[in-house]
This record gives C-alpha cells, sequence and structure tokens, in this order.
C-alpha cells in the first residue's frame, strides 16, 4: 500500500488506510465476523454498539473500559487481517464502502490540476487529471500512477498496486489541503503553474 503519507516520510499506519465501511469474513476457527466501520467513528460488534479509531497499525475498539486492539495486515488482494483477542485473526474483505465512492465521472473542477507540497525535506508532486488518471511523486523524480475519484470534500485516492485512501478536502484560495487517509495531519499542497509537475 502507497499513500501520501508514505511519500511525505513514512508510513503512518496501516489501520489509517481502512476505510469507513462494511467488512464480512471469518475467524480462523471459522467463526462468522462482520463489521460495519461508520465514518462517524461507530462501529457494532458482538450485537454491541463500539467506538472505533486506527492507531499505527492497529483498529481499536472502545466500550466503556472495554478496549478490544487488533493489529492490522492488509493483503495484497485487499483482505483485511485482523491479529488479537479474543479471535485471534480473522480474515475480512471489504463489501462496501461508507458513503459509497462516487462514481468514476465524478471529478469535481476544483481537485482537477498539478499540486505540489514542500516541506524542509524535499517536495511531493500530485496530478489530478479530468479522466481519473493520478500521478505522485517527487518533481522531477520517479512518478507513481493511479486513479482518484473525488466528491465534493473528499478524494479517494488508489495508487496502482495499493489500497484505495480517503482524504477530506478543501480549497483555501488556490490551495488545496488534504486530511485523513494515512495523513496524521492536514497537508497543504501549491497549485502548480501551467500544470506540469
Amino acid at each position: 500500500m502507497v499513500g501520501l503519507g508514505t511519500l511525505l516520510g513514512g508510513l503512518w499506519g496501516l489501520a489509517a488506510a481502512l476505510l469507513p465501511g462494511q467488512y464480512a469474513g471469518q475467524t480462523r476457527a471459522g467463526a462468522p465476523l462482520r463489521l460495519h466501520l461508520q465514518a462517524d467513528g461507530q462501529v457494532r460488534f458482538q450485537d454491541q454498539p463500539w467506538r472505533w479509531q486506527a492507531d499505527g497499525d492497529a483498529l481499536v475498539l472502545r466500550r466503556g473500559d472495554v478496549t478490544q486492539r487488533w493489529r492490522v495486515q492488509i493483503t495484497d488482494d485487499g483482505a483485511v487481517v485482523l491479529t488479537g483477542p479474543p479471535f485471534g485473526e480473522a480474515r475480512l474483505v471489504p463489501e462496501a464502502f461508507d458513503p459509497p465512492a462516487p462514481p468514476p465521472s465524478t471529478r469535481p473542477a476544483p481537485w482537477v490540476g498539478a499540486w505540489i507540497h514542500r516541506a524542509s525535506g524535499g517536495a511531493l508532486a500530485l496530478h489530478l487529471a479530468a479522466d481519473g488518471a493520478l500521478r505522485l511523486g517527487a518533481p522531477g523524480g520517479p512518478q507513481q500512477a493511479g486513479t482518484w475519484r473525488g466528491s465534493a470534500d473528499g478524494l479517494v485516492l488508489v495508487v496502482d498496486g495499493g489500497a484505495p485512501l480517503r482524504y477530506t478536502a478543501r480549497r483555501e484560495g488556490p490551495r488545496l489541503v488534504l486530511a485523513g487517509g494515512d495523513l496524521p495531519s492536514a497537508v497543504t499542497f501549491e497549485p502548480v503553474s501551467g500544470g506540469t509537475l
């Protein structure tokens, strides 16, 4: 999995790649397991309401004083493997994301363009084409390809070979500000003159 957080200086956690949605599968012992991770931080587990959050490489569920912590691994085929009590290991696959991702034809004009984030350690270029193509990487250096989908307040970026990562997005004047996904804090991108990276 490769996302903006990885390219900005380190992986802040595999669990951050989990998108709100419905996941189903089974434990290693064969017992069925379903999780519906809601965007507002709620989840149903063992027929009880819980709160969930991503913490590094862990998915953490809380209900009152009770905490469940599972290590998260995302396999090459997109399955989510959770390891920890009470079931040892479970393999889940996404059934549907909440809210549903917009159709590929939904690419709001505010997100289309060439963008650059500059930091003391270097820069990251992001190009969002109107046809849904995505390129990101160091300006003038190797670029990774992928696709993107947009909505009025967010982006879903999929770098080829990676899992989808959902970011909130907003415009601040000419700037593009992204947060969420695998980013520990908001990142501001400046528009690139002429739209080339």
